[in-house]
């Protein structure tokens, strides 16, 4: 007489997610369609953004560009094509849009991990308005030379900035109207909501 042995079903494989070096994510970054980030070797795919955050975008930094341009000041803008890099804690964004004093300092020799950005502009969306406000400010805030971080609303004229003034706190504007203008301290200029927000039709 033969005796059934009952079999266990098999346990399924646990694939980990791969982990990367920082020089292979540059290097897919580099060769691939999307945009990456970057966190201790993982990589995250980035949403796409929507119509209004593309506009607002290039309004906002159309906007900053010519301010600084016309009062001949010594700042450098850089899109969102530029990533910010945090040796800290090795992890990359890349910025709406973010400007840096002077010259653009790299972590790296291929000069694509900038480390030294002023002032940091975000236009936020429904998905990442509370990551962007907490822990997105936080992790910029590991970075010595960032001074001020704009919170720009797409669906509202609404516009957040943080200073960081010379006793270390972190000083909060908020501005509404579009008939108004937000200080940028770091910079020292003022921006109209309404060159922010231009062609922008809320809902």
């Amino acid at each position: 007489m033969t005796s059934a042995i009952a079999l266990l079903p098999e346990k399924k494989k646990v694939s980990l997610p791969k982990i990367y070096t920082l020089e292979e994510y540059l290097d897919r970054e580099e060769k691939g369609l999307h945009k990456h980030t970057y966190y201790k070797g993982k990589i995250k795919l980035m949403p796409g953004g929507t119509g209004n955050h593309g506009t607002i975008t290039m309004s906002a930094g159309y906007a900053i560009y010519l301010a600084i341009d016309n009062a001949n000041k010594n700042f450098t803008p850089l899109s969102s094509d530029m990533k910010i890099y945090i040796p800290s804690i090795d992890r990359t964004f890349y910025p709406d849009l973010f400007i840096v004093s002077d010259e653009i300092k790299y972590w790296n020799e291929a000069q694509t991990l900038a480390i030294n950005p002023l002032l940091i502009v975000e236009v936020a969306s429904k998905s990442t308005r509370q990551f962007d406000r907490t822990e997105k400010f936080e992790f910029y805030q590991l970075l010595p030379s960032f001074r001020e971080y704009v919170l720009i609303e797409q669906n509202k004229p609404h516009v957040e900035s943080w200073f960081k003034n010379e006793n270390g706190i972190w000083e909060k504007q908020v501005v509404k109207d579009l008939s108004q203008t937000i200080h940028l301290k770091s910079i020292d200029e003022h921006i109209p909501l309404s060159r922010i927000y231009k062609n922008i039709k809320f809902k």
